[in-house]
């Protein structure tokens, strides 16, 4: 959860890892209309690749709901980059560092 003040408003995030978890917050906020109605993030959530996962957030202003949003969490491995970009002179250090942080 993560607290923040500012001229005497209080926002407070919520965080959750399942679409299920945030879904009444979701059905309250969103607009008729929207393009991400319950079924659609839904849709996403069980369409994603392995190395993708979502995040959602409930945003309170003052204690009441005043936003909902969806992240894409990339799980970044070799298969997302462009292997010979990587192995000019000066940038030969970062290709290592990636590989070793994501293999």
């Amino acid at each position: 959860m993560f607290y923040k003040t500012s001229s005497n408003k209080v926002f407070t995030l919520k965080t959750y890892s399942s679409f299920k978890e945030i879904e009444t917050e979701w059905r309250t906020i969103l607009p008729v209309n929207h393009h991400l109605q319950c079924k659609d993030v839904e849709a996403l959530e069980h369409s994603m690749p392995d190395d993708i996962h979502f995040k959602y957030v409930s945003i309170y202003e003052n204690g009441f709901l005043s936003g909902v949003m969806y992240l894409q969490c990339l799980k970044f491995n070799k298969k997302h980059y462009d292997h010979t970009l990587l192995d000019r002179p000066l940038i030969k250090p970062l290709k290592s560092f990636i590989i070793n942080k994501t293999a």
